[in-house]
């Protein structure tokens, strides 16, 4: 099985993350401010700052000693997420189920951390990183496919369920592993995945139609008789 192709849109989306990742190192170094905490969606206190924070979180790639492997892991992600889901329903949706999936998980990372402030008092982390709207891509793509077997990564068959609970062990394990540090994120995770799941259900993106191969015309063979009078008439064969 081939490797999916790296569409337009995909090349898009890395460059994106890179660049963002890029640019954000360099300010930071420039200006030695927290420019990654002030761009993080911080879902605990809530004010004017959530309003660009909404939007900028899924860019943000702390830099830390780590980054560039962080960064390039996250590049690598984008590509095996994106690029089938592009290739096969067009850039168009995809960057719909991008958005959906970014508005769903910052919206369940905000109401989980509202919720939780209530009985705790210790604020949580602040919500960074593209993996919860990249999870959300990734099972939106299943749940729009038809049947119950379908390709992740455009390489690897397996079900609905297994895909599920493989997202739910990957989101699980930093916040046991931190005891509730990254629970901003399993929520956000979640959150991601349920409006990418409404979003197929709603929208059943149409998969791009697969271009048949031109039938080529038939070619006339001429028989001939070998001659004389009982000879038939020549006949033509396509």
């Amino acid at each position: 099985m081939a490797w999916p192709p790296l569409t337009l849109f995909t090349k898009i989306v890395l460059g994106v993350i890179f660049g963002a990742f890029a640019a954000l190192a360099l300010a930071e170094s420039a200006t030695s401010l927290p420019l990654a905490a002030v761009l993080a969606l911080d879902t605990h206190t809530l004010g004017v700052h959530t309003a660009w924070q909404f939007f900028a979180w899924p860019l943000v790639i702390p830099f830390a000693d780590r980054a560039i492997l962080d960064a390039a892991l996250a590049m690598l992600f984008a590509y095996l997420i994106v690029a089938p889901f592009d290739a096969r329903y067009g850039a168009r949706n995809a960057l719909k189920l991008l958005g959906w999936s970014a508005l769903g998980a910052g919206v369940a990372a905000i109401a989980a951390e509202q919720l939780r402030s209530l009985v705790l008092t210790r604020a949580g982390g602040l919500l960074t990183g593209r993996s919860p709207v990249l999870w959300g891509v990734l099972v939106g793509g299943l749940f729009a496919s038809p049947g119950d077997r379908v390709l992740i990564f455009g390489r690897f068959e397996a079900k609905r369920w297994q895909i599920l609970l493989g997202v739910f062990v990957f989101s699980i394990f930093p916040v046991l592993r931190t005891r509730g540090e990254f629970v901003a994120d399993f929520f956000a995770t979640w959150g991601a995945v349920g409006a990418a799941i409404l979003w197929a259900r709603m929208h059943a993106a149409p998969q791009r139609p697969t271009r048949k191969p031109p039938k080529r015309p038939g070619h006339l063979k001429l028989v001939r008789g070998r001659g004389g009078d009982g000879d038939e008439p020549p006949k033509v064969l396509h």
